[in-house]
């Protein structure tokens, strides 16, 4: 397999009407993505891990606090929006929503196989140079 299948890009204005377009699926996501003036117009140098065979990508998610500690992800992959998050700040334990619950076992390895190139690409932050992270899963969030 060598060669990842998810590459680390930054997300421009093209991008973002992508992101803001897939997300009509998922309103409260989209929400959550235009509060407070716009979560990727309001930050400058955001990178998101994509496969563009595959029209997937993982980008980090705005936080519902500040206070939060827990680094939330959106993974769009087969169309569909998932909220990943890290358990702990920099531990590898990922938590899926529970719309993984409702996949086959075949489509939850092949979910989680993604998961794991896209974070390979993305690191912890989606920042180019970061090391790569290697996530394993937890339990529903």
């Amino acid at each position: 397999m060598g060669m990842l299948m998810y590459q680390l890009e930054a997300v421009g204005p093209e991008q973002e009407k992508k992101i803001l377009n897939d997300l009509e699926i998922d309103l409260p996501k989209k929400q959550r993505m235009l509060a407070r003036g716009g979560y990727i117009a309001s930050k400058t140098g955001i990178f998101w891990a994509v496969n563009h065979e595959m029209d997937s990508y993982l980008f980090m998610a705005p936080k519902l606090n500040f206070k939060e500690a827990r680094y939330h992800y959106y993974f769009f992959f087969r169309k569909k929006f998932h909220e990943l998050s890290l358990k702990a700040p920099f531990g590898p334990s990922v938590q899926c929503d529970p719309s993984l619950s409702a996949m086959s076992d075949d489509e939850q390895e092949d979910f989680k196989k993604h998961v794991v190139d896209a974070f390979a690409a993305h690191g912890i932050l989606g920042l180019p140079n970061e090391k790569p992270f290697a996530p394993s899963f937890g339990v529903e969030m």
